[in-house]
């Protein structure tokens, strides 16, 4: 079973992991959701574990936090104003409802890519 699958899988169980002090993994849910086999495969992959959740604390980032402001909405910036106006002219459109895709090349950082999406997510 590859690393993420593993996590993946505990995660699914409502299961976390943590690094304590050292090189000793705690295991944060209900221990009867692990059956033998995670167990066994926790054990096999203690060294990718353990460096999974190092990197996992030095990526931590602080919370996104919304600014304070008076009650009411934000004021629309100059961008909002502008399309506001085009969609009162020309109507509504999809000219900037504009999909396309983008291909990267190299090596996916999946931990700084998952921060990111678990961070838009609890924002939204």
């Amino acid at each position: 079973m590859s690393l993420v699958t593993l996590l993946g899988t505990l995660k699914n169980r409502d299961i976390r992991l943590k690094l304590d002090d050292g090189e000793k993994i705690k295991i944060i849910g209900q221990r009867d959701r692990l059956d033998q086999a995670l167990l066994d495969e926790l054990t096999r992959q203690k060294s990718a574990i353990i460096e999974w959740l190092k990197e996992e604390r030095s990526l931590s980032r602080p919370p996104i936090v919304a600014e304070p402001r008076e009650k009411g909405e934000a004021p629309a910036s100059y961008g909002q104003q502008r399309l506001w106006f085009l969609a009162q002219m020309e109507g509504a459109g999809g000219a900037y409802h504009i999909s396309g895709g983008v291909r990267l090349k190299g090596n996916l950082d999946r931990v700084a890519l998952r921060h990111a999406l678990d961070r838009i997510v609890a924002r939204h």
